[in-house]
């Protein structure tokens, strides 16, 4: 190639930004062996502007530093329909009357992950709740561009490696208000697919919804590693140790490799806000409960500050300090570790069955039972002491 974009798998975030800003249309995208998506230029139309190395967020990227750091959450009724604290929502509530179009993730038909534009708050509502798949920027950069050029102003939400992305393709506006969220990793289409796949055949019928960190109670607590999805018409509530899917992808089998070495997974953030969980903000606000949903609300930029009015409006939040902040979101500060099956995992994936190796690679071994019994209990003798 004339202008290698990447060399190793870890160095592209499968953003596709670099195929978008190509002049000549001659970067196309192929599966590797774990289905990770993965640009490819053909040599023969390549006039080596370097476009795409310019664009690329793994090798560029403006940050800011944190200005303010709230908590908060939304009403109960909004919280219920949020992932965390419906801080995104309101941000929504704020910016789409104001003449603002939202870019956000959503699931297309075949729960396939990916793009679109909502002008509305009814058509923002698909972008509410995570979904735990790398989505398709679907020609998403220069469809912002294009609105942008029409006299729209926009908010754009995602990982931070795609807002990342659609900054370096645009350049700076003012009009266009960027939102990155806290991420851990993420899987490729073809994983959850293969969750699709085993949902149905599980239960003989065709899966109707799937959603991830349903608030539901189970067994009369609400827990944030369980799902709902419906099938045949009837709600199935699942948890960690009952999908192979949450299993995988809360025990970081799943993730792409760049997730592994990630740039953005730093307290400088790329949007104007970051949004994340408020994890344990019980130890210093008691009357909060992080499972329910508090959000994390970080502000970067002078302009975010300027919708603080405007979010007391719609969420009830507390400013927090920034250090703490930054301390109890791992992915503020370090990447993600990998589990160490990961590449077993993969190696597998289209070999054998995908419950079947979700649960080889994420077993417990009995070495590891017994070191963990052998430190609770050496933990229980030393408090015996300590007494």
């Amino acid at each position: 190639m004339k202008n290698p974009i990447y060399s190793i798998s870890s160095e592209c975030s499968g953003c596709k930004v670099c195929a978008e800003i190509c002049p000549k249309k001659c970067i196309s995208f192929y599966e590797d062996a774990e289905h990770f998506a993965y640009p490819r230029v053909d040599e023969s139309l390549c006039i080596d502007c370097r476009r795409c190395v310019a664009v690329c967020p793994q090798k560029k990227a403006t940050f800011n530093f944190v200005k303010e750091a709230f908590v908060g959450s939304h009403s109960h009724n909004e919280v219920f329909k949020s992932s965390s604290g419906g801080a995104f929502w309101a941000l929504c509530q704020i910016l789409i009357p104001l003449g603002y179009v939202v870019i956000g993730v959503k699931w297309m038909d075949g729960f396939k992950v990916a793009y679109d534009v909502a002008f509305t708050l009814d058509e923002a509502q698909g972008f509410r709740k995570s979904k735990y798949v790398l989505s398709d920027t679907n020609g998403i950069f220069q469809k912002v561009k294009n609105l942008l050029k029409d006299g729209k102003k926009v908010l754009f939400t995602g990982t931070p490696c795609q807002v990342a992305a659609c900054k370096n393709y645009i350049g700076d506006s003012d009009k266009l208000f960027l939102v990155d969220i806290v991420c851990h990793g993420a899987p490729n289409q073809e994983i959850f697919n293969k969750e699709v796949n085993y949902i149905e055949r599980k239960h003989n019928g065709k899966l109707e919804s799937f959603e991830f960190r349903q608030k539901s109670p189970i067994n009369g607590k609400v827990n944030s590693r369980s799902a709902k999805y419906v099938v045949n018409s009837k709600e199935y509530y699942v948890e960690i140790n009952d999908d192979p899917f949450l299993r995988g992808y809360y025990s970081r089998l799943f993730y792409r490799p760049s997730c592994g070495t990630c740039h953005f997974a730093r307290p400088e953030r790329v949007g104007d806000v970051t949004l994340a969980d408020a994890w344990g903000v019980h130890d210093i606000l008691p009357d909060l409960d992080e499972l329910v949903g508090v959000s994390l609300l970080l502000f970067n930029s002078s302009k975010s500050l300027l919708l603080l009015p405007e979010i007391r409006r719609f969420m009830s939040i507390r400013n927090v300090d920034k250090e703490w902040a930054i301390s109890t979101n791992l992915q503020l500060r370090v990447p993600t570790r990998f589990h160490e099956y990961r590449c077993d995992f993969f190696k597998k994936i289209d070999v054998i069955d995908f419950e079947q190796n979700v649960r080889a690679c994420t077993r417990v071994s009995i070495k590891m039972r017994i070191r963990k019994y052998l430190g609770l209990t050496i933990k229980k003798i030393i408090g015996y002491y300590k007494k």
